[in-house]
């Protein structure tokens, strides 16, 4: 996700006096370079697995452009950047428009230390043994009642999503159950920070919407944030000499109802699986198989179901919640790339250079994947299929949830889902390698749910 707002700058200067056909070349690069660097730059990547548009007349102030492919070692190149020794405070500009909706700085746009310290802080939550316990009883529970009592009148967007908005609030921000109403305010904030930008109408409106909600929900469980574990907490650094006042007011400052905002990316895997299971009765079936086999399941045994795993590999890949990294330099950058023939160059990027890594190319590109467009999990029985796999980015700034807590969600909901045969309303949309946003547009309905025939003939026994 990314704001055209953010480009907008480049392109005033650079349009005086050029022709029409060549303004709105312009407009289109300098407004928004992002579809001409994860299209036509990445198609140029190819032979050195890297591509560099420079800017030219009559474009000169737009910014380089630099997009890698190839290895993961190359993408690290990029998704590292602004980190550790290549500390870059502007690495995270681009993503702005999140701080805006959010209203305060968080994991994804900070830098150096202070994103070290809270990604220390979040830790705990995604993968300590007894947060993981809980991660995985909560979902079990609440996936089963999802699937038993369907809502057919409710979106299969509304319905995951406001589970997984739960899930996060519960687990994480030790924010009990939401309302249907609670969830659905943070995922219209989610859907604006991709189809709006800062100072629109709409976009003031779901920030002052979300700002409510965080005021609203922090109000009413501020006794249980203040006296349990949980990540509100540990980002308000309340001291114990700090008057129930001062404590309530950190606690209010930390807008931490914002961290939720992620659910998008979270909802978005789970419909993939979900959706595009149901619709092979052979993934279906051997994944049934493989989790009757373990009637009382656990923690350890559902990390141990291989099928499941690749499954959820796959819907990573073919969903590819993140579709591109990119970060932005605010002085010149040397970025070592490695091309096919293991032969390691020095690229310099200028200052003020826009740096990609497009994920979502990269796990549809033939050239690493057979039949990338096709939902294929068997692929990744494959030990070499991880080669060009990097779903949660790379580095130090992988997704904190990315080890443990959203494959226990990921893998839980299947639990539940397979047991049903569902009837969609349309076929789903296929979402373009390039995309620059890995959802679907349209809404999606459940028609009809029932017990599988293969749960029914389990359910005899």
């Amino acid at each position: 996700m990314i704001s055209r707002a953010y480009f907008a700058k480049w392109f005033e200067a650079a349009s005086i006096y050029l022709p029409a056909t060549m303004q709105n070349f312009g407009e289109r690069l300098l407004k928004d370079p992002i579809p001409f660097a994860v299209s036509t730059l990445y198609d140029r990547s190819f032979e050195n697995d890297i591509a560099i548009s420079y800017p030219a007349w009559p474009f000169q102030s737009s910014p380089t452009l630099v997009v890698v492919s190839g290895s993961m070692q190359n993408m690290l190149a990029v998704t590292s950047y602004g980190d550790g020794e290549k500390l870059d405070d502007a690495s995270r500009q681009p993503l702005g428009f999140i701080k805006e909706m959010a209203g305060t700085d968080n994991i994804i746009n900070l830098t150096g230390a202070a994103s070290i310290d809270q990604r220390k802080k979040i830790k705990p939550f995604l993968t300590e043994r007894a947060s993981l316990d809980k991660v995985f009883a909560d979902s079990r529970k609440i996936f089963d009642g999802l699937f038993d009592h369907w809502d057919t009148s409710i979106s299969l967007r509304d319905n995951v999503g406001y589970v997984c908005t739960s899930l996060i609030a519960k687990c994480v921000l030790g924010i009990p159950m939401l309302t249907r109403e609670q969830a659905g305010v943070v995922i219209k904030a989610g859907n604006l920070l991709r189809e709006s930008e800062p100072g629109k109408p709409d976009f003031v409106a779901g920030e002052e919407a979300l700002a409510k909600l965080n005021d609203d929900l922090l109000t009413l469980h501020k006794d249980v944030l203040l006296s349990d574990k949980n990540y509100i907490h540990a980002k308000a650094a309340i001291a114990t000499s700090d008057s129930e006042t001062e404590k309530f007011a950190k606690l209010l400052a930390t807008r931490g109802v914002s961290n939720l905002l992620v659910e998008s990316n979270l909802t978005m895997l789970l419909m993939t699986g979900i959706g595009y299971v149901n619709q092979s009765p052979e993934i279906k079936k051997r994944l049934l198989d493989e989790i009757n086999s373990h009637p009382d399941m656990t923690l350890e045994s559902m990390r141990k179901l291989s099928y499941l795993d690749c499954t959820y590999k796959e819907a990573l890949r073919f969903s590819s919640p993140t579709p591109i990294i990119i970060r932005a330099t605010s002085k010149p950058a040397d970025l070592a790339i490695t091309d096919q023939q293991g032969r390691q160059k020095i690229y310099r990027a200028s200052a003020h250079a826009l740096l990609f890594a497009p994920i979502r190319r990269m796990h549809h590109d033939t050239c690493y994947w057979k039949n990338p467009e096709t939902f294929n999990p068997e692929r990744f029985e494959d030990p070499e299929a991880i080669k060009h796999f990097m779903p949660f980015s790379l580095g130090t700034r992988t997704c904190p949830a990315a080890s443990h807590f959203n494959e226990i969600i990921f893998k839980t909901a299947l639990l539940a889902s397979v047991k049903y045969d569902l009837q969609f309303d349309k076929e789903f949309e296929r979402i373009p390698a390039d995309s620059l946003t890995s959802r679907w547009k349209q809404e999606y309905y459940v028609t009809k749910i029932e017990e599988s025939l293969q749960q029914r003939e389990k359910n005899r026994l």
